[in-house]
């Protein structure tokens, strides 16, 4: 709905209603996304039991129940990324949403993840934690972009109408 609702804005150059549309969705998205983290977080046991039953899985309960809480805290920030990335697809910029991605996943996740692992010696969870860290900032990126993005054409506008007021007097 964020790149169907973006886009329609952005074609009518109402870009306070594109802001207004995503920020709403962005609070709509940050707002299930906490739901699901602290779900996630407070039951990882039982969904590590569902995938660890078996007697050749049962060794990795205990990592996977610290992954789930791990990664249950970049939970909340997906909405910025996803959002952010669907806002420029709406205005025409799907470019820009495929540089967030490369971003997110090719430079900063393993560049993290190298970092927490072998550089400060963490090890497996440094990993995990590289993977939080490194979606977390590519979010923070997205959304950053997005807002200077979406400033812009506000400014834009603005300008443009006062060059209108200026040229009929």
């Amino acid at each position: 709905a964020v790149v169907s609702v973006t886009g329609a804005s952005f074609g009518q150059h109402n870009f306070k209603k594109l802001n207004t549309a995503f920020m709403y969705a962005l609070k709509i998205g940050v707002t299930i996304e906490v739901l699901i983290a602290i779900a996630t977080f407070l039951f990882a046991p039982q969904i590590a039991a569902i995938f660890t039953r078996s007697e050749g899985t049962a060794r990795i309960a205990d990592d996977l129940i610290i992954f789930l809480k791990m990664v249950s805290l970049f939970y909340p920030t997906t909405a910025f990324g996803m959002f952010s990335s669907a806002m420029f697809q709406g205005t025409g910029k799907g470019v820009n949403a495929l540089i967030i991605t490369i971003i997110r996943t090719i430079v900063l996740t393993p560049l993290f993840a190298l970092v927490f692992a072998f550089t400060l010696n963490m090890g497996l969870p440094g990993v995990w934690f590289g993977i939080v860290v490194g979606n977390t900032t590519g979010a923070a990126v997205a959304f950053l972009w997005a807002k200077a993005y979406i400033r812009n054409l506000m400014s834009e506008e603005k300008m443009s109408s006062t060059l209108v007021v200026e040229a009929k007097k």
